[in-house]
C-alpha cells in the first residue's frame, strides 16, 4: 500500500511538472515575456511569443534603429483583460500607458504586436503616407506637364 501511494505521488508530481513546463503560459505571462524581450532589443526572443503576423512586423523592425531605440528604462506590467481567444494587456513604458493585444494562435497565447501599435499600427499609417506621396507626385507631374506645353 505504501509503495502504491509513493508511486502515485511521484506520478502526480511528474504530471504537474510537465504541465507547468508545457507551453509559454497564460496571456499575461506571454505578454510580459514578449515586452521584456522587445525592450532588451532581443527581437528573436520576442518573436517566440509573437503571432506569425507580428513576427513579420518584428522582422521589418529588426534591422532598423527603432529596434535599438526600443529599450525603455522601465516597463511596468499592469492588468490583463481576457475575452475568449483575445486579451489586452495594459502596461506602462517609461510612465506612458500602453496596451498589447494578445490572441490565441495554435492554442497558445501570442502577442499580436504591430509596428506602431493599434489594429494595423504603423502599416496603416505607412500606407496612408505612401498614398499621399503618390498623389503629390502625380499632381506635381501633371503640373509640370501642363507648364511645359
Amino acid at each position: 500500500m505504501k509503495r502504491t501511494l509513493k508511486f502515485s505521488a511521484i506520478a502526480l508530481l511528474a504530471v504537474v511538472v510537465l504541465w507547468a513546463c508545457g507551453g509559454a503560459g497564460g496571456a499575461k505571462e506571454v505578454g510580459e515575456k514578449f515586452l521584456t524581450a522587445f525592450a532588451k532589443g532581443d527581437i528573436d526572443g520576442a518573436k517566440k511569443f509573437a503571432t506569425k503576423d507580428a513576427q513579420a512586423s518584428l522582422d521589418m523592425v529588426a534591422g532598423t534603429s527603432e529596434a535599438k531605440k526600443a529599450n525603455p528604462d522601465k516597463i511596468e506590467i499592469g492588468t490583463i483583460k481576457e475575452e475568449g481567444d483575445k486579451a489586452t494587456l495594459s502596461y506602462k513604458e517609461n510612465g506612458a500607458d500602453k496596451t498589447l493585444e494578445l490572441v490565441k494562435e495554435g492554442g497558445e497565447w501570442k502577442a499580436a504586436w504591430t509596428k506602431g501599435g493599434g489594429d494595423m499600427g504603423g502599416l496603416d499609417k505607412m500606407g496612408e503616407e505612401l498614398e499621399g506621396a503618390m498623389e503629390g507626385a502625380m499632381d506635381s507631374t501633371a503640373t509640370d506637364s501642363a507648364a511645359g506645353e
